[in-house]
């Protein structure tokens, strides 16, 4: 199995990036206020933050039950799936309940663009379809769902500290 220290590794920033999320979300609101596009953006970062927290460390605690490593990987993928299907549905009605999915292409552009290969990556897996390549597969979702909070984020800081420079002077 891939080395527990690359998953736990990437769990740790998921997590920091998660909470530096809450803390840009707090300190840009204290800076000019939050609009409600501001908070489902910042609520994206903390789920999809949290969700490769636990996905990331998921595999080490599957092969805690003895499996063989590419059935490891296959429950992983499939726990990881459903985990991020779930999430999709709650960023989807959220984004469409406060308008941001309208409102920001890119934030529409990163959910869906980046969606297809993290998802097609743990479908492999969970089929089982080039399993010498499963380990990469599932750091390769991690990655992905990392980027796309990064985007997220990104936008979040640019529209909560937008024009603060300028109220300041």
């Amino acid at each position: 199995m891939t080395d527990d220290d690359v998953l736990i590794g990437i769990a740790q920033i998921a997590g920091t990036f998660a909470g530096f999320a809450a803390l840009s979300g707090i300190v840009g609101r204290r800076a000019q206020g939050s609009s409600r596009h501001d908070v489902e953006r910042l609520r994206t970062v903390i789920l999809v933050g949290v969700m490769v927290v636990v996905t990331a460390l998921m595999p080490t605690v599957v092969e805690g039950y003895g499996l063989n490593e590419t059935t490891v990987w296959r429950v992983s993928s499939g726990l990881a799936l459903v985990i991020n299907w779930a999430l999709g549905a709650t960023v989807a009605v959220f984004g469409r309940r406060s308008g941001l999915l309208e409102a920001d292409r890119i934030y529409k552009w990163a959910g869906f663009f980046i969606e297809v290969p993290l998802e097609l990556a743990l479908i492999a897996n969970v089929l089982g379809v080039l399993s010498a390549y499963a380990a990469g597969f599932y750091l390769t979702f991690l990655y992905l769902a990392l980027i796309q909070a990064v985007i997220v984020f990104v936008q979040l800081v640019n529209s909560l500290f937008a024009g603060v420079d300028d109220e300041s002077a």
